[in-house]
């Protein structure tokens, strides 16, 4: 089994750095320095001006990330620093509208960057990059982390576009999932001066969630987007947030909004796929469970669907049906056809 180290990023290390960059994807070319550049900052250096400023950060100090080693070879990066020395983040208008917390405040830090060199990929290297991160903020004063990971449970996403993190790696770090900001990626945050801070890395359930054995019930108010999140009503919140906005979602008979809170006693009214659920809260979570655990939250007051019959209508002078249509008739009336190679295009 390959063993997995973490150092901080200091100068004596940097060719290590530069190795761990340079194995695939655009760390070569960006130098980590995406996060710390304006726009117009960014587009007015090339490779060699930012690889020194990338050089100069680091010697400056305090380090600005960590670097993994997997058997002593240097393999991955990952920045994590103070928010407010991180240029863009402030400059990214979905990040800024979606955080509750201040600019300004140097104990809010944020994770920005990972890289994993092509040849080490697949070793869990993430994960041990943030738990070190996650301890280094916490020695160092942090008073909460931020991140805005993607989130791969839909659609599809390159490899190079996964810089930010994934979702679930955060999540099974305790990381609370927040708002959606834009292209798949969600704002997280992990508050180091919480109990739960205590335990940094709970161990992930079977589905890869992060609940731990005592699932987080209670009875205090919670958003109705997070609560149909977290019983698996839908798979994202970000899927969840849109359903209210369509009005898909009403809460004791009224159109609610994503914020609108939910209690033990409400009856929340989803439409699914044409389909009305009918659910009553029973227990209010803040953050996502398993299927055992997530259907003690709610009691199912959905109604049994009537029986549809389906009959097949063709319009008068249509003419006969072709062979497709004909198989599509059987498939309506359960009599499936051996399939052709129509049937796969």
């Amino acid at each position: 089994m390959s063993r997995i180290t973490t150092e901080k990023a200091t100068i004596e290390r940097w060719d290590d750095i530069q190795h761990s960059l340079t194995g695939g994807g655009d760390g070569r070319s960006c130098q980590c320095m995406w996060p710390m550049l304006t726009n117009k900052d960014w587009n007015a250096t090339n490779v060699d001006e930012r690889r020194a400023m990338f050089h100069d950060e680091i010697a400056a100090g305090p380090a600005p990330g960590l670097v993994a080693y997997v058997d002593g070879e240097a393999a991955g990066w990952i920045r994590i620093g103070p928010r407010d020395r991180q240029r863009r983040i402030p400059r990214t208008r979905a990040i800024a509208a979606a955080t509750t917390e201040p600019f300004g405040d140097p104990g809010v830090w944020s994770v920005t960057c990972f890289v994993v060199r092509r040849d080490h990929r697949g070793k869990g290297l993430n994960t041990e990059l943030l738990r070190a991160a996650i301890d280094y903020a916490r020695e160092s004063g942090a008073r909460l982390i931020e991140a805005y990971p993607v989130d791969t449970s839909e659609g599809e996403h390159r490899s190079n576009d996964l810089f930010h993190g994934t979702l679930s790696t955060f999540l099974a770090q305790g990381f609370h999932q927040g708002a959606p900001l834009t292209r798949g990626r969600v704002l997280v945050t992990l508050n180091l001066r919480d109990d739960a801070g205590l335990h940094p890395h709970p161990a992930p359930t079977m589905d890869g969630c992060c609940a731990n054995v005592s699932p987080p019930m209670n009875d205090k108010p919670v958003r109705v987007d997070s609560w149909l999140w977290a019983i698996r009503i839908y798979k994202t919140r970000s899927a969840a947030t849109t359903a209210c906005r369509a009005g898909h979602v009403r809460v004791n008979g009224e159109r609610t909004k994503a914020a609108q809170t939910v209690r033990p006693g409400d009856e929340v009214r989803v439409r699914i796929s044409g389909f009305d659920r009918l659910l009553v809260v029973r227990q209010t979570l803040s953050k996502r469970v398993g299927a055992p655990v997530a259907v003690t939250a709610y009691e199912d007051r959905t109604p049994p669907r009537e029986p549809v019959a389906l009959v097949a209508v063709r319009d008068r002078g249509a003419g006969r049906p072709t062979k497709r249509e004909r198989r599509e008739i059987d498939r309506l009336r359960g009599r499936d056809s051996y399939p052709t190679s129509e049937d796969f295009f």
